[in-house]
């Protein structure tokens, strides 16, 4: 894990923004890349001394939104958490309220939540409140089951009933957010947000220009889809370079998608992927599947030549057509 962002709280404390190297990554939309992408998964911890726990992961845009919402209420605002809730007693607070009505305690606490839970093991709820004109950050472990039933393998395992989990119940951290360092944790937010819609913006206008050369290629290897329609391409071809150089890059898992959709025939894909991993050359699979069926494809073939791949693709496309004239109508 490297750490991409310290929020610093004081000296002693930071809230560190994780994010995994390159191969270990998960982006929910597309494959990661080496600049942080708004849709790749990465962690906040809680970094305390030599100590650090990681109390959310998520997608990075709703960490930083959700982060920034919060800074820009507290600080905006002079709504204070309500008299009968003590400083570092929310987490608790929640829980008790929780098992009496889920649903309102839900919205009675959204507008201190921070993050809840993501997708982290063990989850945590994070707040941010204000008492007596002060900013309180607040974290706190979530009982497993609080919304959700044990499964049979959980009650033989770790299953815990929700009162000896409130008996030693209480909050990994209380600490007081200086309004300076509120302001200074929101700007970050905002930097990191901007940067993170530029990022997507060149993403998707280079996917964009990716998708049109792959269309041009079909054109001059003088293949007509028959309807079909290219959704996508991230395949980095130049055609106007010799044969040799073409392909300018490629990285595992890259390709295109060729769909065949109507009102009166089943659906078909024809993907091409890229697959970098098992071979000292680049292979290209080629595959169809009728209903969206990928265990078992109706065709599939593979090359290591770019020429070849589209004399591939037109074979694709052909067992479309055959498929679509013998097959099923909707």
């Amino acid at each position: 894990m490297n750490i991409f962002e310290k929020f610093i709280i004081n000296e002693n404390q930071s809230i560190d923004i994780l994010l995994p190297d390159v191969e270990d990554r998960t982006n929910s939309w597309y494959r990661s890349t080496q600049n942080l992408h708004k849709f790749d998964f990465i962690s906040a911890a809680l970094k305390q001394e030599n100590i650090s726990v990681v109390i959310v992961t998520e997608v990075a845009e709703e960490m930083f939104i959700s982060l920034a919402d919060r800074l820009e209420y507290v600080l905006a605002k002079k709504e204070e958490l309500p008299d009968q809730i003590r400083i570092g007693e929310v987490g608790y607070r929640y829980h008790v309220d929780s098992r009496i009505e889920h649903e309102k305690s839900i919205d009675d606490y959204c507008k201190f939540t921070v993050w809840s839970g993501g997708f982290s093991e063990p989850r945590f709820h994070t707040w941010l409140y204000k008492k007596n004109n002060t900013i309180y950050f607040e974290i706190s472990p979530e009982y497993p089951w609080l919304s959700t039933d044990p499964t049979e393998e959980e009650k033989l395992d770790i299953y815990i009933s929700f009162d000896q989990f409130m008996k030693t119940y209480k909050p990994i951290l209380v600490v007081e957010i200086d309004k300076a360092i509120a302001q200074k944790w929101l700007d970050s937010c905002r930097r990191i947000l901007d940067d993170l819609e530029k990022g997507h913006i060149a993403l998707l206008e280079q996917l964009d220009t990716r998708k049109k050369r792959f269309i041009e290629a079909l054109e001059q290897h003088e293949i007509d889809l028959k309807g079909g329609e290219v959704n996508y391409s991230d395949l980095d071809i130049a055609f106007d370079q010799p044969v040799g150089r073409q392909l300018l890059s490629i990285n595992d898992g890259d390709g295109a998608v060729i769909t065949y959709k109507d009102d009166n025939h089943p659906e078909h894909v024809v993907e091409i992927i890229a697959d970098t991993k098992l071979a000292a050359k680049n292979i290209f699979n080629v595959s169809v599947a009728k209903y969206n069926n990928w265990d078992w494809p109706i065709f599939t073939k593979n090359t290591a030549d770019i020429q070849e791949l589209f004399v591939i693709v037109q074979e694709a496309i052909n067992c479309v057509l055959c498929s679509r004239a013998d097959g099923d109508i909707q």
